[in-house]
Order: C-alpha cells, then structure tokens, then sequence
C-alpha cells in the first residue's frame, strides 16, 4: 500500500471515528452505514473538500467576537456544501474534527444544518430528519425542519405535520418548518393552530408562518401561479388571520394578512366585525385601513414575482 493511500485511509478514519466533537445528530444504524459509505467515496474523490471545511470553521473561530457572524459561516458552508454536500453530512453525523468552544457549538451547529437544508440534496434528509427530531438546540430543531420543508413531500410533510400539535415540544420548530411547507394541509394546520392560540404571545409564530407559507408572492410567481394548491392555501390563511385579529392583539396578525394580500380578505374583514368586541372592531378596522393603502389587491395567479 503506498504512503498516499496510507495517508487517505488514515483521513478517513480520522474522520468518521475521532472527530473531536459529539455529533450533532444521531442516526439509525442502518442510516449511518449508508452515510459512512457515501463520506468514504466522497473522499476518496475530493479529501480536500473535507480539509477546507475544518479550515473555514478555524477561521470564522479565529475572527473577533463580534464579527463572529452566523450568516457569514452558513455561507461559507453552503458553499463547501455545493462542491461536495456529503462534507456537511459527514460533519454533523460524525462529528467535527475542529474544536468548537460550548458557547459557540449551537451556532456552528445550527449553519451546518441550515446550509444542508438549503442544498435540497435528497440524501440529506436522514440528517435534516435527525436534526429536527434529536437537535440539541432549539436553533438546530427548527433549522432540521426547515431544511425539510425546503421539499416537503408526503414523508417529510407527515413529519412536521405528526409534530405540529399543542403540547409537543417540537411544535415551535414544526411551526416554523410548515411555515416554507407550500401544502394545503400546512396551511390548514397552521390555520388550526392559530385559531386555538390562547394569547398573541402563542399566536406570534403561527401568524408569521402562514404569512409566508401563503405569501401573495410566493404562489403568483411564475413556477406556481397555476399550481391549484395556492388558491387553498391562501384562502385559508386568509380566514385564520381575519380570525385571529378579531380576538388578538398583535402586529404581527395585520402584517401577515398583508402579506398573505388575498382577494377575499376585505370581505373577511368586514364579516368578522359581526361577532367581534369594540377592540376586535377597531383591530379589524385597522387591518382594512392597511389593505386599502396597499396596491390593488389582485387574484392569485395575476401578477409575477
């Protein structure tokens, strides 16, 4: 065997048995054979990939405290993560081969997951599913569930869906994930959840998801504007949110609707005004004044990105 191989099967078990910290997700025994073998053919094409990974993650430690940016890191990791994403793979799975002070192994922790949701690489998904389901931080929960939403088929959907309940302690990262979730049955739970909020404190996050996962934007551009899901999801969130004003007080709920911008919604305020409180009239009233100095509420479908 020459040195040069020596040399590799050495970078691999350095890799993949002695990295220096704990992995930041667990996997199933089959799930880990298969990731040892897509790292270890990773390897063996690109061991620099690997080496630059532990260079950047030196770097961004070595900067000042407040230059210690986590978007700047997710960026350098979503770029290692193009050339070979099984780098962020091996490194979350198996551990890192940096050492990562206590304080700041959240945050390091939570870009690696972000940069690998953002890739949209279907081998992934064992580790975006581990970190929502396992992560140690809140952060990295809710960075595995929106890394899940980025595809969002009916395995992934039914995951966040199956967490999305009160009293599960991942409901805050399945929130969060359904709100980049673009489903009927997303929206749906979230519309659900919303009106089951006891106080704006709970409605807070509910409201932002269903904006965004209902955004006027988001299903008038040009790759969903005839995507018969849109009309549905943004109908409902429509419905929730009027709701919710009528009984909340919150800015969030006004500026979601807005977001949301459904044709319907003049409509919905109008007809919420009936069994609401003079606080909830004056809320709704309010939510109408907004939308009236907006453009033109168009119908989905009308008008591009």
């Amino acid at each position: 065997m020459t040195r040069f191989t020596l040399m590799t099967a050495a970078g691999v078990l350095a890799g993949t048995l002695h990295a220096h910290g704990a992995p930041t997700v667990t996997l199933g025994a089959r799930e880990r054979s298969v990731t040892q073998a897509l790292v270890q053919e990773a390897r063996k094409s690109d061991q620099r990939v690997f080496d630059d990974l532990d260079e950047s993650l030196r770097r961004w430690l070595d900067l000042p405290a407040g230059r210690r940016d986590e978007a700047v890191l997710s960026r350098w990791l979503r770029a290692l993560g193009k050339r070979e994403p099984t780098v962020l793979i091996d490194a979350l799975a198996a551990g890192l081969r940096v050492d990562v002070p206590d304080d700041l192994r959240a945050t390091v922790d939570t870009a690696m997951v972000e940069a690998l949701g953002r890739l949209d690489y279907g081998r992934a998904l064992p580790v975006l599913r581990a970190a929502f389901v396992g992560g140690a931080a809140a952060s990295v929960r809710a960075a595995g569930a929106r890394g899940l939403a980025a595809s969002c088929r009916d395995a992934e959907a039914k995951l966040l869906l199956g967490h999305a309940v009160a009293g599960d302690p991942l409901l805050p990262a399945a929130v969060e994930g359904l709100g980049r979730c673009l489903r009927a049955d997303a929206a749906e739970r979230l519309g659900a959840l919303l009106g089951a909020a006891p106080d704006a404190a709970s409605a807070r996050p509910i409201a932002a998801a269903l904006g965004r996962v209902a955004s006027q934007r988001v299903w008038t551009a040009p790759i969903r504007r005839h995507d018969p899901a849109g009309a549905r999801v943004r109908a409902t969130a429509a419905r929730a949110l009027v709701g919710a004003i009528a009984r909340l007080d919150d800015p969030e709920l006004p500026r979601a609707l807005a977001i949301v911008h459904h044709p319907d919604t003049p409509a919905l305020l109008a007809g919420a005004r009936a069994g609401a409180d003079s606080a909830g009239v004056a809320r709704l009233e309010q939510a109408a004044s907004r939308l009236r100095q907006s453009p033109s509420l168009t119908l989905p479908g009308s008008d591009p990105k």
